[in-house]
């Protein structure tokens, strides 16, 4: 059968007549002339699948063009040569090609936004989507995620790192765990954040963590200004009371009477009010020393009718977050090494440094000392080992042996 009969000066000059007509190219295509003067091009085949006798609409001239058309037909060969009907695989493809269109990073990000929202606070993941929402413009958001360029990541990381090279690597981490995410789900085939090399983009500068004070003369001072505070009883004692235990801000201001257990002595913080939010860690649970119970039992013997711990100055709600901060840094101590403001944060650093300095003095494993600061997040292998142990006889020294040195230094 002649194939490529026609020229585009034929086609050109082909007229409309009463009824719709074809001109025939050979090899099952055709352009189909209409009474109103409109070219459409037609390829009649039959269907490998079923044999049956079908024509395929190719598109309108001269916007499909003589050469574009034959390829057409070419390629629609290829795949009935391979027992493919071609209709239904060019559907398929453009229905893919549809999806993979709406799959924006703006919409796969939101997807990633819903899983971590199990996990953490409400609060660290509005800070996680600003950092990307004020970072990368409209175009990059709303771009189909398998669009997207491996050298307009690296460029928005190399201008961000210039000013702050801390916001750059945590801005490189989100996106990694979010294209991840995307291969997961079969949205893309491979993660090109992965291939980006961060220790060239940004500058290695040391992490600033919150200042806290290790020597003891300082600890010995700073002891003493909670211990001897003159002032709203609440207050002095949430602040004795975070010496002792290392709770962070909000389970440490919210804490109620109902999670305190004077018989065990122990507390029990919701798993909702912790940082990590996962509800198959379970509650978590902390030992009292001995001088943690008295500083409850005085703070009892105050406000046992209220719901909250440490009742605020109203004495109609808790003490807000930054106030024992603000109390703190009216002290005036600062961490020797760092120059670093003392907070209500840095309880929590006094006390790993310490126990982990001490170890040897205490006795309790380094996951021990973990638990305590609720830090046991890790890899599958921790989870089944350290996540799901309460180590609650080790913290029962732990946490005696601390408050011997606390008060020791007083």
């Amino acid at each position: 059968m002649a194939l490529n009969i026609l020229n585009d000066t034929q086609i050109r000059k082909a007229k409309p007549k009463d009824k719709e007509y074809k001109l025939n190219d050979g090899g099952g295509l055709s352009i189909l002339i209409k009474p109103n003067g409109s070219k459409t091009w037609v390829l009649n085949y039959i269907n490998p699948q079923n044999g049956k006798k079908t024509n395929a609409g190719l598109g309108a001239y001269p916007n499909v063009t003589l050469v574009m058309a034959r390829d057409k037909r070419a390629k629609y060969k290829q795949f009935i040569a391979q027992d493919i009907n071609p209709t239904k695989h060019f559907k398929e493809q453009n229905k893919t090609q549809i999806i993979q269109n709406e799959t924006t990073f703006e919409k796969v990000f939101n997807e990633w936004l819903a899983i971590e929202a199990r996990k953490i606070a409400p609060k660290t993941l509005q800070t996680k989507k600003n950092r990307i929402l004020n970072h990368f413009d409209i175009s990059f958001i709303q771009k189909p995620i398998k669009d997207i360029k491996k050298g307009e990541v690296v460029s928005n990381i190399e201008n961000i790192a210039k000013n702050t090279p801390q916001t750059a690597q945590i801005i490189y981490q989100i996106l990694n765990q979010v294209f991840h995410y995307a291969i997961s789900k079969d949205h893309i085939e491979h993660n090109i954040i992965s291939d980006i090399y961060t220790k060239a983009l940004i500058p290695n500068n040391k992490v600033e963590h919150y200042g806290k004070l290790t020597k003891e003369n300082d600890l010995h001072e700073f002891i003493n200004k909670i211990y001897d505070y003159p002032k709203f009883v609440s207050m002095k004692n949430i602040l004795k009371f975070a010496l002792h235990v290392p709770l962070r801000i909000t389970p440490l201001v919210t804490l109620k009477w109902k999670y305190v257990d004077f018989d065990a002595k122990t507390i029990t913080i919701p798993r909702e009010l912790q940082k990590v939010k996962r509800k198959d860690l379970g509650n978590f649970v902390l030992p009292l020393s001995d001088e943690v119970v008295s500083i409850l039992k005085e703070q009892y013997h105050h406000f046992k009718g209220y719901e909250f711990v440490f009742v605020n100055t109203t004495y109609k709600g808790h003490i807000h977050k930054d106030s024992p901060t603000k109390m703190i840094e009216k002290f005036g101590f600062k961490d020797a090494d760092t120059g670093r403001v003392i907070t209500a944060h840095s309880f929590r650093g006094i006390f790993k440094t310490i126990a982990l300095n001490n170890y040897r003095s205490h006795g309790v494993s380094e996951s021990a000392i973990k638990k305590a600061l609720d830090h046991l997040h890790g890899n599958k292998v921790d989870m089944s080992y350290g996540e799901k142990a309460d180590f609650m006889d080790e913290l029962r020294v732990l946490f005696s042996w601390y408050s011997d040195y606390i008060l020791k230094l007083k």
